[in-house]
């Protein structure tokens, strides 16, 4: 048995034999494998291969002709590119270029092993530039070592488990680069849409009221078609209506457009947008949108024209046309906003693309590794050889409207993920008394039956309970029995507040429980659980109770209005600044209400203003 440690020594000492590759190989011609019809499909079975990048060219129906790979592994081999693959699995193949290469014989060189050393010989790049056929004039006279069967199956062992590593962890990062494109879209799209609220106002304008639009016009005099970069005589780039580098008509010694803007596809490439830099020139087809700074910016609107539907006209060619664009209506949040926004975004966008730092630079470093190992597993002895409307946009939008506590939560929680400060804009968010908190009555199982309240062990609150032990309750002097619960429990970690006959008392209750009907239950809605501390609710509570004492009905039976205390507003600073106000209220709670410490330190600072007036009075003039 080979020790691992041993390995690399043994190798270099190996008695190795070199052969040239067409000696311990089979050279087959694809030409029976290859597919008669291309019209592939996801719905058919055999798949199509090339032993390029693409691989996988489609699925075929047909039946016959088919290399049962399954039975028997190959080696796929491109003879113009030297690009190579194990295949494993039945399949087709697309043209006679993808040459089939198997050993002559496993009992003097293993399949696997040859397919990993021809790996290393490959240069798909110096290969690709020759075009020419390669394995006849290349690989087969390629010389491969051929140690013991021993060794090759060892060298097979250790980097099908480093190819299957690096595969795992490939997969890992286009799970982690699909969760941040998800990611992305989900802060993207609620970023984008302004519900009703009422923090920041966001206003609904149309892009002809934010934007100064021009329409393309003809080329200028002078230019240079097809240019790539500013040169001395023509500096200034010329757009047309294609997508990325495409859109680069040429350049040319003037220019239209002397600010940054977006520009919009008119025809063709219908609705592409894209940020400009200052002077340009912009060709037919091509629609120029150059914000009011004052009130838009540019990343901005580049984001927000994503949410639009910008169809053009259905006449012949569809086409976008100035008029049409002037209509639409866009949010515009304050410039602050917006300019978070955009930061945030650009934040995530980095993320989608580019996750240095994380899992990409592992997995470069370990397929360095890998390289190098297979590297050094395969090189024996030196001396043997070498639209038109937004879609967020209601029918009847109106033309400004504040931002709903929703979506400045979602505002706060993007901002936080990607490390974006928001002290500048939002400190606070207010929401609702009825969009915080689910209400519901309390109630009192009947009396007249004893078997609700024998055996109890259930905690039933009412307010003798608060003025025995409190504002923070674990426990009931009165219990009520399983039989008389109606529905379910409140849960813990839920609020009661006298709303009837003595009004203006809550208490925070940390376990699941009943009470009865003077109090009404407040439970935080789930989607709220995250940004908000129960002790901070808890002490906001206490000003909420001199808001019922005040709107009360005296009808017949005090009790609070039930509808203004709904929209009660509800402060949600950061978490961070909740528990520092949950910190310090806490401290003021002990100093008053713990006998164990507020009460030794009143008598301490009692003793010391005694001390400190028996001095005055006791220091007399001599």
């Amino acid at each position: 048995m080979i020790e691992k440690q041993t390995f690399l020594e043994l190798i270099q000492d190996a008695d190795v034999e070199w052969k040239p590759l067409g000696e311990v190989t089979i050279y087959e011609q694809p030409t029976k494998y290859i597919v008669k019809n291309t019209n592939y499909s996801d719905d058919f079975e055999t798949p199509v291969l090339t032993a390029g990048k693409t691989f996988i060219l489609g699925y075929s129906d047909e039946k016959e002709g088919i290399r049962k790979a399954s039975e028997q592994p190959v080696i796929l081999f491109d003879d113009f590119t030297s690009a190579n693959r194990w295949i494993d699995f039945d399949f087709k193949v697309k043209s006679s270029a993808t040459k089939i290469i198997t050993t002559k014989d496993e009992k003097e060189v293993t399949q696997k092993y040859i397919y990993y050393f021809m790996q290393i010989i490959q240069n798909v790049e110096i290969y690709a530039a020759e075009h020419k056929r390669l394995w006849i004039s290349n690989f087969s006279q390629t010389k491969i070592p051929i140690p013991s069967l021993e060794i090759q199956k060892k060298v097979v062992k250790i980097l099908d488990k480093m190819t299957e590593y690096v595969t795992e962890l490939t997969a890992e990062l286009t799970a982690e680069l699909t969760l941040r494109q998800k990611q992305y879209s989900f802060y993207r799209d609620k970023l984008l849409s302004f519900p009703e609220g009422e923090e920041l106002k966001v206003r609904w304008m149309s892009l002809g009221e934010a934007t100064s639009i021009l329409a393309g016009g003809d080329l200028p005099e002078r230019y240079n078609k097809g240019q790539k970069e500013p040169s001395e005589e023509f500096p200034y780039p010329i757009y047309s209506n294609g997508t990325g580098v495409q859109s680069l008509y040429g350049f040319t010694d003037s220019y239209r457009i002397n600010e940054e803007a977006v520009t919009i596809s008119a025809r063709g490439t219908l609705g592409w947008h894209t940020i400009r830099e200052p002077r340009f020139t912009p060709i037919v087809r091509l629609l120029t949108l150059t914000p009011n700074e004052e009130i838009l910016s540019t990343k901005f609107l580049n984001y927000i024209l994503t949410q639009v539907e910008l169809g053009g006209v259905q006449t012949g060619i569809p086409s976008l046309t100035k008029p049409m664009i002037e209509k639409i209506k866009i949010a515009v949040p304050p410039l602050k906003l917006q300019n978070k926004i955009v930061e945030i975004l650009e934040k995530f966008q980095a993320l989608t693309e580019d996750v240095s730092g994380l899992l990409p630079e592992e997995i470069a470093l370990r397929q360095k590794q890998y390289a190098y190992y297979r590297e050094k597993l395969l090189t024996f002895d030196a001396n043997s050889a070498k639209a038109s409307q937004p879609a967020s946009q209601p029918a009847s939008q109106p033309a400004s409207q504040p931002l709903a506590s929703g979506y400045l939560f979602v505002l706060r929680e993007a901002a936080e993920k990607v490390g974006v400060s928001l002290d500048d804009v939002v400190r606070v968010i207010w929401t609702t008394v009825e969009e915080l908190f689910n209400l519901k009555n309390g109630y009192t199982p009947s009396k007249a039956n004893k078997e609700y309240w024998t055996d109890g062990d259930i905690p039933w609150f009412r307010m003798e309970d608060l003025r025995s032990n409190g504002n923070v309750l674990d426990s009931a002097i009165q219990k009520v029995n399983h039989s008389g619960i109606k529905g379910k429990l409140f849960p813990a970690n839920s609020f009661i507040m006298a709303t009837t006959a003595t009004i203006g008392e809550h208490a925070l209750v940390t376990v699941d429980y009943l009470c009865n009907q003077r109090f009404t239950n407040f439970t935080i809605k789930n989607e709220f659980r995250e940004f908000i501390d129960v002790k901070f609710a808890y002490y906001y509570f206490f000003v909420l109770d001199d808001l019922a004492k005040r709107d009360i009905s005296t009808s017949s039976f005090p009790s609070v209005q039930m509808d203004k205390l709904k929209k009660w507003r509800f402060p949600i600073p950061v978490l961070s600044e909740q528990k520092r106000i949950v910190s310090i209220l806490d401290k003021f709670d002990k100093l008053t209400n713990d006998i164990k410490e507020g009460l030794p330190h009143e008598i301490e600072l009692r003793q010391k203003q005694y001390e400190y007036w028996r001095e005055q009075l006791l220091s007399f003039k001599k």
